[in-house]
């Protein structure tokens, strides 16, 4: 088909720059490189058991840097009408058809709001070839669930930024 892994294609119509990352003929793999632009995706999240944003927010977005390098941002704001019946810890999903590098995790910072009482770092990990960002722990060390580090409740936030190498 005239490509290889590294060709470029330019899509002049919409202004967007891909790299081939697996030529395999009829069934090719671009990744996007077009830089300056954010693109929102909307992230799954999952508590090992169900979740639902209600009227609250959950949003995601990403931008390249290079064909192997993102920056990742998810948000979610607790609603009113938001719940978490799942017992276990948090996980949100990664950018569809983005999987981290292999061989050690990567790691991202996240910010928790306990609406008018507290602000709490974190850390967050995306196992070596994941596909979610898992494992957020607050200062305490416990993993972020419907109960840690607090009980969730009306305008608390979670925010994670983080840059990540892809495979």
């Amino acid at each position: 088909d005239g490509y290889e892994i590294g060709s470029r294609w330019i899509d002049t119509t919409n202004d967007r720059e891909y790299v081939c990352t697996d030529a395999t003929v009829g069934a090719a793999v671009w990744r996007e490189t077009t830089l300056g632009q954010w693109t929102d995706y909307t992230p799954t999240w999952d508590a090992a058991g169900a979740t639902s944003i209600g009227n609250g927010t959950l949003l995601g977005r990403w931008k390249a840097l290079d064909a192997y390098t993102f920056l990742v941002q998810i948000g979610l704001t607790w609603g009113s009408t938001t719940t978490c019946t799942g017992t276990g810890a948090w996980n949100f999903s990664l950018p569809a058809g983005v999987t981290a590098a292999t061989g050690r995790s990567q790691i991202f910072v996240a910010h928790i709001l306990d609406t008018g009482t507290d602000n709490k770092v974190a850390v967050a990990q995306v196992a070596s070839g994941g596909t979610t960002i898992a494992r957020v722990v607050p200062e305490g060390g416990n993993e972020v669930t419907k109960t840690v580090p607090m009980t969730w409740a009306t305008g608390d936030a979670l925010n994670i930024n983080g840059v990540l190498e892809a495979a």
